[in-house]
């Protein structure tokens, strides 16, 4: 219970060094060139929707402006590794998981606004007080929801799953960024490698969606 007390009251800060990635070669004049290129990864799902979608609906546009708007952002923030620069970046995470949340839960004009303007809310709070805590709750709150909506869901498990794993891969290759490259002799970040696994984690939830009628 304490340690639940300590959560909810204490501050959770961007890790210190977090914006010190390791791969910084350019190329093209490019700073830092894999990590920013990388975030084509991202975008492809965001073209793969627009080609696929079954109907043109508000949100279906939302979806593919916020995707694209994800990796434009952390295109833009991996050129300057900064907090001023990663504010754009988790501004387009946490609007656009709320734009799937939104889509699954099919509810009324209003109540889409008013979780559209928390995941807003979530970031400027990050930014005036340093505390991570309500961005999280989406960043990890949203995953969690698609899963206890579809786990029972015979028809799509496979798609599930393979979207729990690549959020687990994009955890994993993010904090051992340092270590990644080593073990490839310097060939490929854990940060590179992460948006490739974010790209086909949102591919796959794109894939529940458009099988659940969703888009």
């Amino acid at each position: 219970m304490k340690n639940i007390i300590n959560l909810l009251t204490n501050k959770i800060t961007v890790p210190q060094g977090y914006h010190d990635f390791v791969d910084k070669r350019s190329f093209l004049r490019i700073p830092n060139f894999l990590d920013v290129i990388s975030n084509l990864a991202i975008l492809l799902p965001a073209l793969y929707l627009l080609q696929t979608r079954k109907n043109k609906s508000l949100l279906s546009n939302l979806l593919i402006l916020h995707i694209s708007l994800l990796a434009i952002t952390s295109g833009y923030y991996h050129l300057n590794p900064s907090d001023k620069t990663v504010f754009w970046d988790i501004m387009s995470i946490a609007t656009g998981s709320i734009i799937v949340l939104l889509i699954i839960m099919n509810t009324t004009t209003e109540y889409n606004l008013l979780l559209y303007i928390f995941a807003v809310f979530s970031i400027i709070y990050w930014k005036k007080t340093g505390d991570l805590k309500l961005y999280l709750l989406i960043y990890i709150g949203v995953p969690l929801y698609i899963i206890a909506k579809y786990y029972k869901n015979n028809n799509l498990q496979i798609y599930l799953f393979i979207m729990i794993l690549c959020n687990i891969l994009v955890w994993l290759t993010e904090f051992n960024d340092h270590y990644i490259y080593k073990i490839t002799n310097n060939l490929v970040s854990g940060h590179t490698l992460k948006h490739i696994f974010a790209g086909i984690g949102i591919f796959y939830v794109i894939k529940i969606l458009q099988k659940d009628n969703k888009l």
